[in-house]
């Protein structure tokens, strides 16, 4: 009877372990590199199979063994080993199935959600991967921000602007190592190379993005589809970025406020928050700033968002986002998505009240680059003050006005 016993607590056993090999806490954060490139040939008639079958008749035939032959079993214990039994060779079957279904996918080029498939970047994105490497954490994460001339040029750019937010911010200068600047015209390519920066020059052919180009243009909203068009290849080859635009102000190090090591696919900023973080209910999402996961889930809706441009001719890329999640995209595509308050992620829009907890500060509901200069000035001065201040008078600090922005719509 003991020994039935032993044999009731080691098949129990192994039916935990089937189990945990199949929990999700189990997988590693980080795939390693086997796990992302096993070829489809290698995994298909291998040991694998003939393991999983064996060990489901040798559990057959045990089973049948101490029935049968051990006259001192009783009816209980014959059906705990039954149910046991069933249990284990239902998980080895799952094992077996997961296992196909992992041979089909690879076969097909799909690849594992935790491993987006590599996807060789077209001709125009050539020496991406390189200086995405270059720049990014040994996470694979990395800054993203895009240029032209218009945001470089002039007595004080707004790359200079972008670029002093990382000297004055707290814990924000080595950031920089982590920044790729996309500049998508030679001169702002040159000036970002001036910089001792990462650049990367993005060559779109037909298309002239050098100018300003003014909120809602035709160029504008051509632009902005061409960004998403790019950042999509960024996922697709692997790597989890930041994307920020330039008129945007990093006044603390934006890691503490996100989860890079946890399950959310997307951490994206907005226009006015609506006090749950979780919910898509009413939120303005807003494309400016956010952090995004490289997986087969954000790939798809990357895929998804720009092959709406054609239908969406007269939205920005942004309002098209919107439409995609009040249409269920997310919840379709599994994805983990958190809004960001504004509290610590301000917006023009709605500023952080807060000067002591904001983290970054995003220069939108303005129309021309020359009033967010204007307005940005006044934020870096707005925060040396404050920080001046001794700290029984920083209570009743509170930020300018952003006058130049509002004044900007009514030209």
């Amino acid at each position: 009877m003991a020994q039935l016993r032993r044999r009731l607590r080691n098949m129990n056993n192994i039916d935990q372990d089937a189990t945990n090999l199949n929990s999700p806490g189990n997988e590693s954060d980080v795939p390693s590199e086997h796990s992302c490139h096993i070829p489809p040939q290698n995994m298909t008639g291998t040991p694998a199979t003939s393991t999983i079958q064996n060990l489901m008749q040798a559990v057959d035939d045990s089973v049948s063994h101490y029935i049968q032959e051990m006259y001192i079993i009783t009816d209980t214990h014959a059906e705990q080993m039954k149910e046991c039994a069933e249990r284990m060779k239902s998980h080895f079957q799952r094992l077996e199935n997961e296992r196909e279904s992992k041979v089909q996918n690879v076969s097909a080029g799909e690849g594992s959600s935790r491993c987006p498939p590599t996807k060789v970047p077209p001709k125009h994105y050539d020496g991406l991967e390189e200086a995405l490497a270059g720049a990014a954490t040994r996470f694979k994460t990395v800054i993203l921000t895009m240029v032209n001339k218009a945001y470089v040029e002039g007595n004080k750019a707004m790359l200079d602007i972008f670029l002093d937010g990382f000297w004055m911010g707290e814990n924000t200068r080595s950031l920089v190592n982590h920044l790729l600047i996309i500049a998508v015209d030679q001169t702002a390519y040159e000036r970002c190379m001036f910089r001792r920066l990462h650049c990367y020059r993005l060559k779109m052919d037909g298309v002239d993005f050098v100018g300003e180009k003014m909120y809602m243009s035709d160029d504008f909203i051509k632009m902005m589809w061409e960004r998403t068009l790019f950042l999509g290849e960024v996922l697709k080859l692997g790597y989890n970025f930041i994307f920020t635009d330039t008129d945007v102000l990093w006044l603390r190090d934006p890691f503490p406020r996100l989860n890079l090591h946890d399950s959310i696919d997307l951490e994206i900023s907005v226009n006015e928050f609506t006090g749950d973080q979780w919910s898509e209910r009413d939120q303005r999402i807003n494309t400016g700033f956010y952090m995004i996961k490289s997986n087969n889930k954000t790939i798809t809706l990357f895929d998804e968002w720009y092959s709406r441009k054609d239908s969406s001719t007269v939205m920005k890329e942004q309002d098209v986002l919107v439409e995609l999640m009040r249409r269920g995209a997310f919840e379709r595509l599994d994805l983990d998505v958190r809004f960001l308050d504004t509290v610590y992620f301000s917006v023009f829009c709605e500023a952080s009240r807060d000067v002591r907890a904001v983290v970054t500060v995003h220069a939108n509901c303005c129309r021309s680059i020359k009033a967010k200069v204007a307005d940005l000035k006044k934020i870096m001065h707005d925060r040396m003050t404050f920080k001046a201040l001794p700290i029984d008078q920083n209570l009743q600090f509170e930020w300018s006005n952003h006058s130049a922005c509002m004044e900007s719509w009514k030209q």
